[in-house]
């Protein structure tokens, strides 16, 4: 057997016994993109603030949501920012798994407009399982690791496939106006999929990444030639020496770490909770930067757990992931390339039945007109 019809084969039965599972991960993956765009991944309500002069202190908000939602005095509180002017301030307390809810405030009065839980829409929190686990908790995300590269080998032997021979590169790249049946389902399969080719394998390799990812991390550290040091820790606060009386509030810390970030505008602030704890301003989101402020002396210190260059690939790995970088062009790319696999399996088993009808080699090369 050559190594055309062996791949074939491959391919072939791979995409057939796992193409369900392929595509369900793959369309999960593409629907939880929309919750950072409706706001149902953090279950914020959609409501309004009315633009009444300039906001109160960062300190004077904190304080009022600490009060509202019944926090303690010594618990972290991160207040991020308004979207917008007639949007609301959100405070939330402790970790991701707090108890307490989140407080949405009117900047300008502090008056409590909202408040929320901080969890996940339930849609998105079984799409979000789905995606990962497979419903089958640590099992499930080492068998979507797996998957994952049963998809690369699928997306790699899919491209050895479908090299078109001279002269006939044109006819591959497109799907033509006047195909039917088995031809369109074929043309339809081999053009979808060489166009999506490079997004597919980058959504995919990514993926496995995440899932392996301390495997992964040791894989960057080698290629980049930097030294696989410990992880950062995203929810550090910085410590810093206590010099006499705060100089520097919320507000000034934003305008601190603003300067020179042209490219990347604050989002959150975490303000001290006790004596000898810096400020921490978060730019851009999650995947931004952040910038610690001294509350003593009025100036951006330095990290103290700086990303190293393989955090920063790791990162970069993750948003190319969940489409967050690039832009909103890539974001829409990828969205709609979590749909391919449905179509890679629809027309791959729409081509394996008519052919077992018709009793042809699946090898075989498809007439002029099917």
């Amino acid at each position: 057997m050559g190594l055309h019809r062996l791949l074939f084969q491959v391919h072939l039965w791979v995409g057939l016994t796992l193409g369900v599972l392929f595509a369900l991960i793959a369309l999960s993956g593409s629907l939880l993109m929309l919750g950072p765009v409706t706001g149902l991944d953090t279950g914020k309500p959609a409501v309004r603030a009315t633009p009444a002069g300039p906001p109160l202190s960062m300190e004077e908000l904190v304080a009022r949501a600490r009060q509202a939602a019944g926090a303690p005095a010594g618990l972290t509180a991160e207040l991020t920012l308004p979207e917008a002017p007639d949007r609301p301030a959100s405070v939330h307390f402790g970790d991701w798994n707090s108890p307490y809810p989140n407080i949405l405030l009117d900047p300008a009065t502090g008056r409590e407009v909202a408040r929320h839980a901080q969890r996940m829409h339930p849609a998105l929190a079984v799409l979000s399982d789905l995606h990962s686990h497979l419903f089958l908790a640590r099992t499930g995300r080492i068998a979507v690791g797996w998957l994952g590269v049963l998809m690369l080998g699928l997306g790699l032997s899919g491209l050895y496939l479908w090299w078109p021979r001279k002269g006939r590169w044109r006819q591959a790249l497109l799907v033509s106006g006047k195909a039917r049946g088995l031809r369109l389902h074929r043309e339809l399969h081999g053009a979808v999929g060489i166009w999506s080719l490079l997004l597919f394998l980058t959504l995919t390799l990514t993926g496995v990444g995440m899932v392996f990812h301390q495997t992964t991390r040791a894989a960057l550290a080698l290629a980049s030639g930097s030294p696989n040091t410990p992880e950062r820790v995203y929810g550090f606060i910085a410590e810093v020496p206590v010099s006499g009386r705060t100089m520097t509030g919320g507000w000034q810390a934003v305008t601190l770490a603003e300067a020179g970030q042209a490219r990347l505008h604050p989002t959150s602030v975490t303000l001290p909770v006790r004596d000898g704890q810096a400020i921490k301003v978060q730019l851009g989101d999650w995947t931004g930067r952040t910038i610690f402020v001294d509350p003593y002396r009025a100036a951006v210190v330095e990290d103290p757990q700086p990303p190293s260059r393989v955090d920063e690939l790791s990162m970069l790995m993750t948003r190319l992931h969940v489409g967050n970088v690039l832009g909103p062009l890539y974001w829409l790319a990828a969205f709609v390339t979590g749909f391919v696999p449905l179509l890679f399996f629809v027309t791959g088993f729409f081509m394996w039945r008519r052919k077992r009808q018709n009793r042809l080699a699946m090898t075989r090369p498809l007439p002029d007109v099917a």
